[in-house]
């Protein structure tokens, strides 16, 4: 329905992906929008990350979904850049999302939440806003060098507690 804004969308789906998402995006004729490409090696991956407006990351279904951060999630926060993340509802993933400004979280099988927030922020885009709207400072606390220090307290404190 909103084919004005195609012109605005580069969907790249990196790393393997399941069968029934490639055969949605032809049912639902996304072929000019999305492109689908292989792994690629970390540092390209990052400058990609880095360089996109909006990322996405959806968590997979499985039986602890609740409990899941993926490494990816912490990489994609550090980046500063807004992320939507689709997952289960009342999951450590949503907990995460909401606690960061500019990043917003939807529940599986919530199309209009998930089409409403796609659409706030193309509209923003294609009226040259652009999708540059950075976290502030929030997302630092989730760098891998303070991701480890806070680890590394952590052990000390047990170790001295031993």
């Amino acid at each position: 329905n909103h084919f004005d804004l195609y012109p605005y969308i580069d969907l790249q789906l990196i790393g393997q992906i399941d069968a029934e998402v490639i055969q949605s995006v032809k049912e639902y004729q996304l072929d000019e929008v999305v492109t689908f490409r292989s792994f690629i090696p970390h540092n390209e991956a990052i400058t990609s990350m880095v360089s996109s407006d909006l990322l996405l990351i959806i968590i997979n279904k499985s039986i602890n979904q609740s409990g899941i951060l993926p490494g990816k999630m912490y990489e994609y926060i550090g980046s500063g850049n807004p992320i939507l993340c689709i997952g289960p509802k009342g999951s450590d993933a949503e907990k995460l999302m909401n606690s960061i400004d500019s990043n917003y979280f939807a529940p599986y099988d919530s199309v209009d939440i998930i089409l409403e927030r796609l659409l706030v922020y193309l509209q923003t885009f294609k009226n040259i806003t652009a999708l540059t709207a950075r976290v502030g400072d929030q997302h630092l606390k989730y760098s891998r060098r303070l991701l480890a220090r806070d680890y590394a307290q952590l052990l000390n404190q047990v170790v001295d507690q031993s």
